[in-house]
């Protein structure tokens, strides 16, 4: 007796199609999902200071909704380090300080439950991932050049407001952005008009973060995604000329002052030549901080100096240097928070990335219009720009590692199998 015949599956109806508002998928809605989306919409833009209204409407939907509470082991880690903070109190250096700063913390951890549990099906995923590259490109790339066109810059960088008008941060800030564009960009299933205006934001945040002047971004940029962007070049003729006009982008809206700073990068190599790797000395006085944070680790060892307060005991230390930032990620954590501390925040960054890495192999990185790998490129260039920068504070790079995290989770998973095939782009 001959093996049974399957009768193929009838096709997906018209109903049973994933609606499209232009490219945009649209997600099932829920009272978690609409503070979330209001969460982000008021933290990327600063446009109304209601960013814990939002988390407060998301808190409610996620008690009201019928299915168990997630909570993974990264959140349990991030977790104990607001807890190892909040016992850094009662060493802190300034009391206050420390305590606002662990009410923050808090939210972020807030946050990134109501992310877990609210992000579980590719719709939901691909949604926030094209609504968090529209609020970007919307409010701080958008703002970054209309300051730049009116002359308002800080020497010549690229600079917006709020966390904005640190060009360092919004470089880096921008390097997360850049790898939502380029998940929407390289999705095989991404509709026409999402992949047109992805590789335009693409392009225009590759322009905010050559123009910031920020080495360290440029070299997590290049280190993260550099041989990915190489190998996909020689791929599709299309993705060629999208790389063709991004560089036609670059080379138009960037002037050539800025490249000045990026020449004296081979200078950065040896402390002899720091101060000749750029005009205003800021290479040599970032080595002088970071000594002075070596010596402030070595003297606080276990708990450290207290949340927010390394620029208090940096100034105590070497008063001719005065409230200066660590300007690298590390040397923060190990100096304000101790050595667990650090130890707890990488082990809670690594072990989403570790996961990611284990579900791409095993499964893929295809949802619908998104490619999650460029999420795990941008994470792993941040992490890379963190030594040459402070941004663990950041709130963005907890939304990144939050979303990563939904990528891996079995439940969001499980839809693949319901929804319908989209047409393939060859």
């Amino acid at each position: 007796m001959g093996p049974k015949s399957v009768s193929p599956a009838a096709p997906a109806t018209a109903a049973d199609r994933p609606f499209y508002w232009l490219g945009v998928p649209r997600p099932k809605w829920s009272l978690s999902m609409i503070g979330l989306c209001f969460f982000a919409f008021t933290v990327i833009g600063y446009y109304w200071p209601l960013g814990t209204l939002g988390i407060g409407v998301a808190a409610v939907g996620l008690v009201t909704q019928r299915s168990r509470l997630r909570i993974p082991a990264f959140i349990w880690l991030y977790a104990l380090l607001v807890l190892w903070a909040a016992i850094g109190l009662l060493t802190s250096i300034d009391f206050a300080v420390s305590y606002d700063l662990i009410t923050e913390r808090l939210k972020l951890l807030a946050i990134m439950l109501i992310i877990v549990n609210t992000v579980d099906t590719e719709r939901r995923f691909s949604f926030f991932v094209y609504f968090f590259l529209g609020c970007y490109m919307l409010f701080p790339a958008r703002g970054a050049f209309v300051n730049f066109l009116v002359g308002q810059n800080v020497m010549g960088r690229l600079v917006w407001n709020n966390v904005y008008g640190n060009p360092n941060d919004l470089a880096a800030l921008s390097l997360l952005a850049l790898g939502t564009a380029l998940a929407v960009l390289t999705a095989k299933s991404s509709l026409g008009i999402a992949r047109f205006g992805a590789a335009v934001a693409a392009a225009l945040l590759l322009v905010v973060i050559v123009m910031t002047k920020s080495r360290g971004v440029l070299i997590g940029l290049v280190v993260s995604m550099g041989p990915s962007v190489l190998r996909l070049l020689f791929t599709k003729a299309s993705r060629t000329i999208y790389a063709v006009v991004a560089l036609i982008v670059v080379l138009l809206f960037v002037p050539d002052a800025t490249w000045d700073r990026y020449v004296g990068m081979g200078k950065l190599t040896s402390t002899d030549t720091l101060v000749e790797a750029d005009p205003e000395g800021s290479a040599a006085e970032r080595w002088e901080i970071q000594k002075s944070a070596w010596q402030i680790f070595l003297s606080n060892p276990i708990t450290g100096v207290g949340l927010g307060n390394f620029a208090t005991a940096n100034l105590k230390n070497l008063p001719q240097l005065g409230l200066k930032d660590t300007h690298n990620t590390y040397l923060n954590l190990a100096c304000e928070l101790g050595l667990p501390g650090l130890v707890l925040w990488f082990t809670m960054a690594f072990s989403v990335l570790k996961r990611t890495r284990a579900t791409r192999v095993n499964v893929g990185t295809s949802f619908i219009g998104v490619d999650y790998i460029w999420l795990e490129r941008a994470t792993l260039g941040f992490l890379v720009a963190g030594l040459f920068g402070t941004y663990w504070a950041l709130t963005f790079p907890y939304l990144v590692i939050a979303l990563l995290w939904c990528s891996t989770n079995p439940t969001m998973r499980s839809t693949q199998a319901s929804e319908p095939v989209l047409k393939r782009r060859n």
